[in-house]
């Protein structure tokens, strides 16, 4: 039982790098065969199809994209300083991304539609997860008065997010990272404007 495990576990961590890099479309299973060292037996031995590893390995990124980030926040850390530390942690993994081929919930939805709905529906997942989180972070600051009463948690995290995101993929687009530096200022006048 003990070796299946470490066999899923490598097939998913080098899935993952793949999908990331090179997408859903653009990795096959030979692709994955060579990464991985295994026949297609052994591969489909543990999943029963490319879009069910794709829909794993995307969470297990997800989940890898989610710890770094949160690592970085220091314990009782008042909201809007959170807020703060998430857009510099951003920055920092803008150079230097915790998951290889940047971020998965960016590089999977661009590509995913209703042809993989276990993809699709992965994604959604860690997209709405990575909302509720930002919007609790906000929730926080305005049940502590920290933000003015009029704060809509779930409007600002999705502005923050929608932000982000899009800033990335032009970023991406154009190949200049400079394209997210006057999002992340924007972000963080935003922050301010909110505080009681």
């Amino acid at each position: 039982m003990r070796n299946a495990e470490a066999t899923i576990q490598h097939i998913v961590e080098k899935a993952s790098v793949l999908f990331n890099t090179k997408g859903y479309a653009g990795t096959s299973i030979n692709d994955i065969m060579e990464e991985t060292g295994l026949k297609k037996g052994g591969i489909y031995r543990h999943f029963e199809s490319k879009e069910m590893l794709a829909a794993i390995a995307f969470r297990y990124s997800y989940q890898k994209l989610k710890a770094a980030y949160l690592s970085t926040f220091t314990k009782g850390q008042p909201a809007d300083q959170k807020l703060y530390q998430f857009l510099d942690t951003f920055c920092h993994f803008l150079a230097h991304p915790p998951v290889e081929g940047g971020c998965p919930i960016l590089n999977t939805a661009t590509e995913v539609d209703d042809t993989n709905l276990p993809l699709r529906e992965e994604v959604m997942k860690a997209a709405k997860d990575w909302e509720q989180s930002v919007a609790s972070v906000y929730r926080d600051g305005k049940e502590k008065g920290i933000f003015k009463p009029s704060t809509d948690p779930e409007a600002e995290a999705r502005i923050m997010l929608v932000s982000i995101e899009g800033a990335i993929l032009l970023a991406k687009l154009h190949k200049d990272m400079s394209y997210t530096t006057p999002v992340i200022e924007s972000l963080r006048q935003r922050i301010q404007n909110l505080r009681s």
